[in-house]
């Protein structure tokens, strides 16, 4: 329970900090122009394995 508390009061401090209405902390955050990557508050890189990205694609 104080996991789920603590990743609840984690989300929305991230969705406060850049007005995003959705995270799905499960993909990286998109950009739409490459300024994106210095102007927004907060980033979340999804890092994988070229062994899982392949496996993925089968």
């Amino acid at each position: 329970m104080a996991k789920e508390n603590l990743f609840y009061h984690i989300l929305r401090l991230i969705q406060e900090s850049d007005g995003i209405d959705f995270f799905d902390i499960s993909k990286t955050t998109p950009i739409v122009v490459p300024k994106d990557f210095w102007n927004m508050p907060y980033r979340h890189w999804k890092f994988t394995t070229p062994e899982y990205r392949s496996e993925r694609k089968v």
